[in-house]
């Protein structure tokens, strides 16, 4: 499992061999994956009209499962840039220390609103199917509403935060 968690081997087969009378020898076939993903979306939907996103991913980037990511959307409506730095294990052995910068721009009907910022999160995945995040966020937003009863506002942001997934889902390979 915790070579699985590192996400750097597409396949992992495990099984034993005789090494001895009371002893067994763990064998590890590791099929690694493509060390980089992209990922390319355009699309249309009633209310955005288009939409695109460019996503590309190092697995391993920097060695030993530390990785690198970048994406870039746009709508209509919608824009962000995001790139984040991921180390497994740094303070434990099912855990994924995640550093995240962003940009984002909302242009609604109802509001304009800027923002950029930090997010700085600690994953502990207690199983593959159960996953558990502290994070905190620090930001910049500049909002501008178009409503005379709301107020504009410009400022520094901090999120503290602490989330959990459960994810079912079948996995094939499984």
């Amino acid at each position: 499992d915790n070579l699985r968690l590192l996400d750097i081997f597409r396949q992992i087969r495990i099984s034993t061999s005789p090494a001895g009378p009371e002893t067994l020898d763990v064998v590890a076939e590791l099929s690694v994956r493509d060390p980089h993903t992209v990922e390319a979306r355009a699309g249309y939907m009633s209310e955005d009209l288009f939409r695109a996103r460019m996503r590309w991913a190092g697995h391993n980037t920097f060695q030993g499962g530390r990785g690198l990511e970048a994406t870039a959307s746009y709508s209509q409506f919608h824009q962000e840039v995001k790139g984040w730095v991921w180390w497994p294990a740094l303070i434990g052995p099912r855990t994924r220390e995640v550093f995240t910068a962003r940009g984002m721009r909302d242009d609604e009907d109802s509001y304009s609103e800027v923002g950029a910022g930090i997010q700085v999160a600690s994953w502990y995945r207690k199983s593959f199917r159960s996953t558990y995040r502290i994070y905190s966020d620090f930001g910049y937003v500049k909002a501008d509403f178009t409503s005379e009863y709301e107020k504009d506002f410009e400022g520094l942001m901090t999120i503290l935060g602490v989330s959990w997934n459960r994810d079912t889902s079948d996995d094939r390979l499984r």
